[in-house]
């Protein structure tokens, strides 16, 4: 039987936009005028409703708080803040918001470009002597709209072999990141979401204001603001008042999370649904920063190319329903978190859970759905072009027509395989463990459907014969295949890849070995693995339920020097062949 897959297996990126379309950049002309009776619209029943399942003495749950342009204007609880102790969630729980907080740290670092200590324009490389190594520039833009090439934190670490329950803080990171000397990719030329930027933006602030990021924070956004129950927190056994308990939700039981984890910047922030709302009232009219410097946030950032992001600095910009919509999501440790604006309607949205099935932006989403008004006559361009409606039907295709794209492909940049194969006269896009029937809508071009959101591959063969697939989910993420021949099982030689190998950009070292012809990869952590042939020279192994690519690299005697492994968040991070003992 196969599984439908969940869009984490699609990518990360679309686990967080899942419902939601990208759009133009949020400032601009609107064809209506924004209600001024949204309280007075609020069905209070039909949000009870949404959060229905949540709203249980034995599940963790959500807490929801809408604001119009004046404050407040509806707050509730569903479900248990701590099941240990018997405690409902309230309005005024406090919860770890993740990646949330990305909003407020972009925030800090723009009020230092309106001061003239910082500029967007800067090399980054001359204010953080932790990217010292780093032979590219990088500009501070680039950190906040993540197309700094800076690889992610969590990847680098669980890779040098931390478990999850290690303790880290800001100090750590700015440690590893400073033994790297090499990008993921030419800084400006993709975005690739990196928690890392935002540790170096934190220290940034740090440098160039002379206060401490949370006592700078306080003093300048929350306090501003009222956001009285709002900190970031790098101190996780601080006693917080009203801090709700997070929990994974198994089929059979429910298990607490740990937090020993005190990084700030890239999440780290405390705070409630109504608090939050306050940061969403201030992107409708800035009350700490100056309009020009708001818009500057909110704006979509571009590549060097000229492609155009659903990122700004620190926010996520998109559409719903024909409006512009900004915010954020958050995900961490079983928080989930979702603040969302719609500065034309003056409205703000913010779902808090502790629960790790928990979909905020599906919540919220549902929430905005009951407040906004019909959708203009005339859509946002954006929005019309992806609207469903504009989407072809699927169409039916010879048995011939389907043959043409089944093989083996390859993702460079993610590092994984992919089966394209035909069964009872469909097509299939298979994983390693779950696959996905395929809705045709030309000859070369396919639906995946079941996701809530477009996911569409595109097959081409070139000149020569060689075939390619470019998978799009919605309009944020593409990742590029291309066909590949499975190496032959007789032809592959395992002892010439065996030996200890180096990465002084993480400090470990691996060891690659083999019994009864098999390759094994291990950690340095002691963890072990099966590394599976992929082409000669081309290996993955799957740990943490992600594969992990391993290219081999040859030196001039035609021996393996070595090998650069990629994992979808981690790209090319070269490890040396350690010389024999």
């Amino acid at each position: 039987m196969r599984i439908q897959p969940t869009l984490a297996s699609i990518g990360a990126t679309a686990l967080l936009l899942a419902a939601t379309t990208m759009a133009p950049e949020l400032h601009g002309s609107s064809a209506f005028e924004p209600p001024r009776d949204l309280a007075d619209r609020i069905d209070t029943e039909a949000i009870a409703a949404i959060f229905e399942d949540w709203n249980r003495s034995d599940r963790p749950g959500c807490v929801c708080a809408i604001s119009d342009r004046q404050g407040v204007i509806f707050e509730d609880g569903y479900g248990m803040a701590n099941l240990e102790y018997g405690e409902p969630l309230r309005p005024d729980s406090v919860f770890y918001v993740a990646s949330v907080a990305k909003q407020f740290t972009a925030a800090s670092a723009a009020l230092l470009v309106e001061r003239g200590l910082l500029s967007w324009d800067d090399d980054a490389r001359r204010h953080l002597p932790q990217l010292g190594r780093v032979d590219q520039a990088i500009t501070v833009r680039q950190l906040a709209q993540h197309t700094s090439g800076v690889r992610d934190y969590f990847g680098l670490l669980r890779l040098a072999g931390s478990h999850e329950l290690d303790y880290l803080d800001n100090a750590q990171v700015l440690r590893m990141l400073a033994r790297q000397h090499s990008l993921q990719f030419a800084p400006g030329t993709l975005h690739d979401y990196s928690n890392s930027n935002y540790v170096l933006l934190v220290e940034l602030v740090e440098r160039l204001s002379g206060k401490s990021f949370l006592d700078f924070t306080q003093e300048e956004i929350f306090t501003p603001l009222g956001m009285a129950s709002s900190r970031f927190e790098n101190d996780h056994r601080r006693v917080a008042e009203g801090r709700v308990a997070s929990y994974e939700v198994a089929e059979t039981e429910l298990r607490r999370y740990v937090k020993e984890f005190d990084v700030v910047g890239d999440g780290g922030l405390l705070s409630t649904a109504a608090d939050l709302t306050a940061w969403g009232r201030n992107l409708m009219a800035s009350a700490v920063l100056r309009p020009e410097t708001l818009a500057e946030l909110v704006r979509r950032g571009r590549l060097a190319d000229g492609t155009e992001l659903d990122y700004g600095m620190g926010h996520r910009v998109g559409a719903f329903r024909g409006t512009r919509v900004v915010g954020h999501t958050g995900s961490f440790k079983g928080f989930r978190t979702r603040l969302v604006a719609a500065p034309e309607h003056g409205i703000a949205v913010a779902v808090l859970c502790n629960a790790d099935n928990a979909n905020a932006t599906a919540l919220s989403n549902a929430v905005l759905d009951t407040l906004l008004p019909e959708v203009p006559t005339e859509p946002l361009a954006e929005t019309a072009r992806t609207s469903p409606d504009t989407v072809p039907g699927p169409i039916a295709l010879e048995a011939s027509q389907l043959d043409a794209w089944a093989g083996d492909y390859w993702a460079e940049t993610e590092g994984h395989t992919r089966r394209i194969y035909v069964e009872d006269g469909v097509l299939y896009y298979g994983r390693d463990r779950t696959d996905s029937a395929l809705e045709p809508v030309s000859p070369d071009s396919f639906l995946m459907p079941g996701f809530g959101i477009r996911i569409t591959l595109d097959f081409e063969r070139d000149a020569a014969g060689d075939r390619a697939l470019t998978l799009r989910v919605g309009n944020f993420q593409t990742i590029r295949y291309q066909e590949y021949q499975r190496v032959d099982p007789e032809e592959f030689d395992p002892a010439g890849y065996v030996g200890v190998f180096v990465s002084d950009e993480l400090d470990a070292r691996y060891r690659i070995d083999s019994s009864r012809e098999e390759l094994h990869l291990e950690l340095a952590n002691g963890e072990r693995a099966a590394l599976q042939p992929v082409t000669q020279d081309l290996a993955v192994a799957t740990f943490d339920n992600r594969p992990h690519a391993l290219r081999f690299r040859r030196g001039t005697d035609g021996k393996v020097s070595g090998f650069a492994i990629t994992s979808g968040w981690i790209r090319g991070l070269w490890f040396d062949r350690a010389p024999a003992r």
